[in-house]
């Protein structure tokens, strides 16, 4: 199942030119999966591991910060 995450309560979304960051508040075992962005053609994803709600593992497909180059114009 995909779900598009917006800016709120539970999540803050930031770009800053061409890098882009998620943060999750609140971050428990239930927000263990894969997260994708996608800007016109260029795609990237990064699986994220959460156990005792502490990130265990992140390991993205494109480095290991999850780097996903957009041109924002």
């Amino acid at each position: 199942m995909s779900e598009t995450l917006r800016g709120g309560d539970r999540y803050s979304l930031r770009q800053d030119g061409t890098r882009c960051e998620l943060q999750i508040h609140g971050l428990s075992v239930a927000d263990t999966g894969e997260y994708s962005c996608v800007c016109g053609q260029e795609r990237t994803s990064a699986t994220l591991t959460v156990r005792d709600n502490q990130v265990a593992s992140l390991r993205s497909s494109r480095g290991f910060d999850g780097f996903c180059p957009c041109d924002p114009s």
